[in-house]
C-alpha cells in the first residue's frame, strides 16, 4: 500500500529551516558580543600587519646585507698594485670584468674591513650575517700582521667576530670559524683558549679535521715551551693519522722534478730552445704542485706533516727557536735547512 504524502502546514512553512537557523544564531551572537568581536578582530589585524611588516623589513634588510656582503667580497678580491709600477694614473681605464687595483695589502684589508663593517650595520640575523662576521674576523687577522702597533686591537676584534660566527654557523664553516678563533687566541698569547678552540675545530665537523686540530695543539704546546708534550702529540698523530697518500705523491713529484732538472742541463736538449722551454714549463708546473701539496699537508696527511715536525724537533728547532726568523731576510740568521727523510 503506497504511503500517504505529507503536506506541510502553514505553521511548518513559517518555521525557518536548518541553514536559516544557523545564520540567525550567528547574527544573534554577533549582536550580543559585537564589542568583544570588534576588539578581537582589531588585535588580529594588528598582529597580521606587524608580521607582514617584520617579514618585509627583514627581507629588505637581508637583501641589503647580501648586496653589501657581495661588495665586501668584491673589495677583498681586488688586486694589489705592483710596487715597481708607476704611480696610479687617475685617467687609467679599468678593463671590463677586472677590478681596480689597490696600492698595498694594508689598503686592501682596511677597505675590506670597512666594507664588511658596513654590511653588518645593514644586517639582521640571517646566515649571511654570520659569514660576514667570519670574513671580517679574517681581515682583522691579516691587519694584525700588517699593522703590528695595532695588533692587539685587531686580534681582539677578530676574536669577537669569530666567536659570533662559531656560535651561529653550521657544517664545515663552523670548523673554519673555530680554527680561525684558535689562531687569533694563539697570536694573542692566550694559549689555553687557543687549545680549547682547536679542540672544537677538530670535533665540530664529523672529526674530519681532528688530525689537523692536533697539529695546531702541538704547535701551541711548543710555543708554551712544553716540547715533550708536543713530541708525544706529534707521535700520536703519526701513529693515528698517517694516510701515506701525501708521502707517495710527494716522492712522485720530486722524482719528476729531478728528471726535468737533469734534462734541462743535458747538452742535447740545450740545442733545442723550444724543447727547453717546454721542459721549464713542466718543471715549474711540478714545483707548483709540490708546493701546493706541502701547504695542504696538515689536512691531506696530518701524520706526514707531524713526522716532518718531529725531524725539526730532533734538531732542537721548535717554534720558539724560530720566532725571530724574520731576521733571515736581513742577513742576521741563516735559514733552517729542510730536514732529510731518514728512510731515503
Amino acid at each position: 500500500m503506497a504511503q500517504k504524502k505529507h503536506v506541510m502546514s502553514k505553521e511548518e512553512l513559517r518555521k525557518p529551516d536548518a541553514i536559516t537557523r544557523f545564520f540567525m544564531n550567528i547574527w544573534e551572537f554577533v549582536k550580543k558580543y559585537w564589542k568583544v568581536l570588534t576588539i578581537g578582530a582589531g588585535i588580529i589585524a594588528i598582529i597580521a600587519i606587524s608580521i607582514s611588516v617584520y617579514i618585509y623589513l627583514k627581507h629588505t634588510k637581508d637583501e641589503k646585507a647580501s648586496r653589501a656582503f657581495t661588495k665586501g667580497i668584491d673589495t677583498l678580491l681586488r688586486p694589489v698594485r705592483d710596487p715597481s709600477e708607476n704611480k696610479e694614473d687617475k685617467s687609467e681605464k679599468i678593463e671590463k670584468g677586472k677590478r681596480k687595483p689597490v696600492k698595498s695589502s694594508l689598503e686592501l684589508y682596511k677597505k675590506s674591513f670597512q666594507a664588511f663593517s658596513k654590511a653588518l650595520d645593514k644586517c639582521s640575523s640571517s646566515s649571511v650575517c654570520n659569514l660576514i662576521y667570519l670574513l671580517r674576523g679574517k681581515t682583522s687577522l691579516k691587519l694584525s700582521n700588517l699593522e703590528k702597533e695595532k695588533a692587539d686591537i685587531y686580534l681582539q676584534a677578530a676574536i669577537g667576530d669569530f666567536q659570533v660566527a662559531s656560535n651561529n654557523v653550521k657544517g664545515f664553516v663552523k670548523a673554519v670559524a673555530y680554527e680561525n678563533l684558535g689562531i687569533a687566541y694563539e697570536e694573542s698569547g692566550k694559549y689555553e683558549q687557543a687549545k680549547a678552540a682547536f679542540h672544537k675545530f677538530g670535533t665540530s665537523y664529523n672529526d674530519l679535521y681532528f688530525g689537523q686540530s692536533m697539529l695546531h695543539k702541538a704547535r701551541v704546546l711548543e710555543l708554551q715551551g712544553k716540547t715533550k708534550e708536543a713530541i708525544e702529540m706529534y707521535k700520536h698523530v703519526v701513529k693515528q693519522k698517517s694516510t701515506g697518500r701525501l708521502a707517495a705523491k710527494e716522492a712522485e713529484l720530486q722524482t719528476m722534478i729531478n728528471q726535468m732538472q737533469s734534462l734541462t742541463l743535458s747538452p742535447e736538449f740545450k740545442k733545442n730552445p723550444k724543447l727547453i722551454q717546454s721542459l721549464q714549463m713542466n718543471l715549474y708546473r711540478y714545483q707548483s704542485q709540490l708546493r701546493a701539496l706541502k701547504s695542504s699537508a696538515a689536512i691531506t696527511d696530518p701524520g706526514h706533516y707531524a713526522s716532518k715536525r718531529l725531524q725539526f724537533l730532533e734538531l732542537g728547532l721548535d717554534y720558539k727557536s724560530q720566532a725571530n726568523m724574520a731576521e733571515i731576510d736581513s742577513g742576521n740568521k741563516q735559514p733552517i735547512p729542510e730536514p732529510q727523510d731518514k728512510n731515503k
